[in-house]
């Protein structure tokens, strides 16, 4: 067998995340829809969990996670993470990714990451399935999957005084 057909079909999984936000303005006081798809790019099949639960790069129960970069002051953006104690994923959301299938998720990105000030904003999600602490089997995907960034800008409503 030559070198160059060995090299023709990667024998890796290509997993590709995306992330779409709403083209409407974006407002800090209401939620902010957004939909993250895992897309099996590769020529085999790939063990995924399914579940696809948000939370933060250290959360210890988690599938997907975001970076957000405040892009006025090149900072990254301030929020307040929320408390989230939920269960390890369970066997039913662990499921083989067809080449050419994906799995979605839809969530509120304001819950999980409130951002309260005006500005413009970067956001690269992330999607891991070998957590640590998780009991996974032992052919899931291994490592993290980045979205390509994307940016959105948040306004800020004021109410006036005494209302």
């Amino acid at each position: 067998m030559n070198d160059e057909s060995a090299q023709s079909k990667p024998t890796v999984a290509m997993l590709e995340l995306k992330i779409q936000l709403p083209a409407a303005t974006i407002y800090s006081n209401r939620p902010l829809p957004a939909k993250a798809i895992l897309l099996n790019r590769g020529y085999a099949p790939v063990l995924v969990n399914t579940r696809l639960s948000v939370g933060y790069k250290t959360s210890l129960s988690r599938e997907l996670y975001a970076d957000i970069l405040n892009l006025d002051t090149g900072m990254p953006a301030n929020y307040s993470p929320l408390d989230i104690n939920r269960d390890f994923s369970g066997k039913s959301d662990y499921k083989m990714l067809s080449p050419g299938d994906s799995v979605m998720t839809t969530f509120n990105l304001l819950e999980y990451y409130p951002l309260k000030k005006a500005g413009h904003y970067e956001l690269i999600l992330h999607y891991q399935s070998d957590e640590e602490l998780a009991e996974t089997p032992a052919n899931i995907f291994k490592g993290v999957v980045s979205s390509s960034p994307i940016r959105f800008k948040i306004l800020v409503v004021q109410f006036p005084e005494g209302k």
